[in-house]
């Protein structure tokens, strides 16, 4: 399984990220290790073939859930001492729509009924 966009950490307002501090980096995933929490608590692991985990050092909440270690997947929410975070994968320039500009032929279902003669 390989990541379809730029894997990343991305902090949560809330726990000691409040709405006043300034907005805390979020933190881009390389292949490897990255050590979470201070303390560190869990390790995010990046394999080369894309697969990211997360492993606790101790029991982590993952979506509200305890877990040891578990395979992330996008929008997993990751609470840690310093605040909770949200892993994302999907580009970052992803918009998810169409790319505007298309034309719609007469055969299509969507074609313009509409008599603007």
């Amino acid at each position: 399984m390989s990541i379809p966009g730029t894997p990343r950490l991305v902090p949560l307002a809330g726990g000691q990220h409040q709405s006043s501090d300034p907005y805390p980096q979020e933190i881009l995933l390389e292949v490897g290790v990255t050590r979470l929490g201070e303390p560190v608590v869990a390790e995010v692991v990046v394999e080369p073939e894309g697969r990211v985990t997360l492993r606790g050092l101790d029991t982590v909440v993952v979506d509200g859930g305890p877990v040891t270690e578990t395979v992330l997947i996008h929008g997993n929410r990751i609470s840690l001492p310093q605040g909770d975070v949200v892993f994302q994968a999907e580009k970052e320039d992803d918009d998810g729509g169409r790319q505007g500009g298309e034309e719609l032929g007469k055969g299509d279902k969507a074609y313009d009924t509409l008599n603007r003669g």
